[in-house]
């Protein structure tokens, strides 16, 4: 493509390799919304909550635990890691 000044542009493209981590994680394991009752990240061993300012932060232990939004996780989504719940969980460690 030619701008106004003659000067040859390559079109915008968006680099693959700039995913974060997180979004990596979530592509790969096929995070995404389900209508299963019984199968969803509320259900799952692998989250857990976190209260601050009086609001509630829903994590994955597999993700990682970080204090910004990219590890936040949905209640009514599920990856292909879900694992159902034993009747005891243990403690989770809160982030620093």
């Amino acid at each position: 493509m030619i701008d106004l000044f003659g000067n040859d542009t390559e079109p915008a493209v968006q680099l693959a390799g700039h995913e974060s981590k997180y979004q990596k994680f979530k592509r790969k394991n096929h995070y995404t919304r389900t209508h299963d009752e019984e199968k969803r990240c509320k259900e799952c061993f692998h989250r857990c909550s976190y209260e601050y300012h009086d609001r509630y932060y829903h994590k994955c232990n597999l993700m990682g635990i970080s204090s910004c939004e990219a590890t936040d996780i949905r209640l009514s989504y599920v990856c292909d890691l879900f694992v159902q719940q034993p009747q005891t969980k243990p403690p989770t460690p809160r982030p620093e």
